[in-house]
């Protein structure tokens, strides 16, 4: 009787160790894959508002500028279209006294 406990409570143990490292694995995918998004959306982002810059610094004035992100991301692209009035607005301050 007692070596048919213990057996049964390794055998326990066993399979409570192995559904604890399937989920631990399954956790770690997981958030490897959010990570992964996160990333490709914050780098693709980061990408879109230095090639609007880029635009912006060669005289594109009309460059678009599409995030509406409440994130940093979205300060950032805030600023750099208050910027891009800015220049626009000083241009044209410019042409008017010549």
């Amino acid at each position: 009787k007692t070596e048919s406990l213990r057996s049964d409570a390794a055998k326990r143990a066993l399979d409570t160790r192995n559904i604890n490292l399937i989920m631990l694995g399954a956790f770690i995918v997981i958030i490897g894959l959010i990570i992964i998004i996160y990333g490709y959306r914050l780098t693709r982002s980061i990408k879109y508002l230095t090639e609007a810059a880029d635009r912006i610094s060669v005289g594109d004035l009309e460059a678009e500028i599409e995030i509406k992100s409440k994130d940093e991301i979205g300060s950032l692209a805030d600023a750099i279209s208050r910027m891009q009035d800015s220049l626009r607005f000083s241009i044209e301050r410019l042409r008017r006294r010549r």
